[in-house]
């Protein structure tokens, strides 16, 4: 077997399916994080987690109205060249964290930072894309979704030191960087948050993120005066 089937699920990993073709994912189990995000968590578990919830948000049947849900449904099963922008999300959510392994960090609490892991995790796309028979304009379109998944987060927690306007702001210009795969890069937020034991550490700020997203996603409110 010298290829991933596109449609895997995290149990496949859970069984070593792939242990032999997709090695760094693998070794994630031993690095383990404690941060605000993660209670002595190793990144393997997180990233399968993190998988789970963005199965769980691709069905959108957290969307009430039909209308609604059929759009975004339309929208992700939209094809790239081969794969739809659906696949490509979910193997940019499997190869998001590949990087905390050359990255992490640990200080003399044994608290971990991984610094500049999205750059890192995004040279794994160029490792991997032909396990995913992927066209160069899915390989570009899954490397920046996996280097910038972690704005919104950032944005989000620059609460504290931005103004409402200044936050604003911040959401419209990463927007227009990513316009292409703004709607992946929200729900990758989404899950990754979800995925993560924020709630369990600051539940205030989990909920409060969440929301966030949610908004981005959505476009319920303007930016200008509720973000």
């Amino acid at each position: 077997m010298n290829s991933i089937d596109i449609n895997f699920t995290k149990d496949d990993f859970l069984n070593n399916d792939y242990s032999n073709l997709l090695p760094d994912l693998y070794r994630l189990k031993n690095i383990v994080e404690k941060s605000n995000w993660h209670d002595n968590e190793d990144v393997f578990t997180h990233t399968l987690k993190t998988l789970k919830e963005i199965d769980l948000l691709l069905n959108f049947n957290w969307i009430e109205i039909k209308c609604l849900k059929d759009y975004w449904i339309n929208y992700f099963n939209k094809k790239i060249s081969k794969l739809t922008r659906l696949q490509v999300l979910r193997i940019a959510t499997l190869i998001h964290d590949f990087g905390k392994y050359d990255t992490i960090i640990y200080d003399k609490k044994n608290r971990s930072i991984c610094p500049d892991h999205e750059i890192i995790s995004a040279n794994y796309v160029d490792k991997y894309f032909s396990l995913f028979n992927m066209s160069e304009k899915e390989i570009n379109r899954c490397k920046k979704i996996v280097i910038n998944h972690a704005k919104p987060d950032r944005i989000h927690n620059a609460t504290l030191i931005f103004t409402r306007k200044e936050r604003a702001k911040k959401v419209q210009l990463l927007f227009d960087d990513t316009m292409d795969y703004w709607y992946d890069l929200l729900l990758l937020a989404i899950a990754d948050t979800l995925s993560n034991q924020l709630i369990k550490i600051k539940p205030n700020i989990h909920h409060n993120q969440i929301d966030f997203f949610l908004r981005c996603f959505l476009g319920t409110t303007k930016w200008d005066n509720k973000l």
